[in-house]
C-alpha cells in the first residue's frame, strides 16, 4: 500500500490513525482527551439505530499504525478499538459536559 492509499483510508494526527470519515473536530477532541487523560463517555451509532455508550480514557494501540482505543481505567492493560467514524457524542465522564456532538 502506498502513501496516497493510506491518506484515503485514514487521517493521521499525532501518529494516531483515525478512520477517514471521522469528523475533524471529533479527532481534535479525542486527541485532546488522550493527551490530557480525560475520562469520557462516547456515544456511538452503528447501523441505523444501534446506539451504545462506553466510558473510559482514550489511548492508542502500539505498533506501526497506532489506532485510538478506549481504556476502562488506569490499571487496564488495553482496551477496545474505537470506530471513530461512528461517534455522535463525546462527554466528560465527570459532570457529563458535552465536548463534541455530531451535527
Amino acid at each position: 500500500m502506498n502513501t496516497s492509499d493510506v491518506k484515503t483510508l485514514y487521517q493521521v494526527v499525532n501518529d494516531t490513525y483515525y478512520h477517514a470519515d471521522t469528523d475533524k473536530e471529533c479527532v481534535r477532541i479525542l486527541e485532546h482527551c488522550r493527551k490530557e487523560k480525560i475520562r469520557v463517555v462516547l456515544t456511538c451509532v452503528y447501523g441505523q439505530a444501534d446506539e451504545t455508550q462506553e466510558a473510559g480514557r482514550i489511548g492508542r494501540t502500539t505498533g506501526p499504525k497506532a489506532a485510538a482505543i478506549l481504556v476502562y481505567n488506569k490499571r487496564a492493560m488495553g482496551g477496545f478499538m474505537i470506530s471513530t467514524q461512528c461517534i455522535v457524542k463525546i462527554q466528560r465522564s465527570a459532570g457529563k459536559q458535552v465536548l463534541y456532538s455530531k451535527k
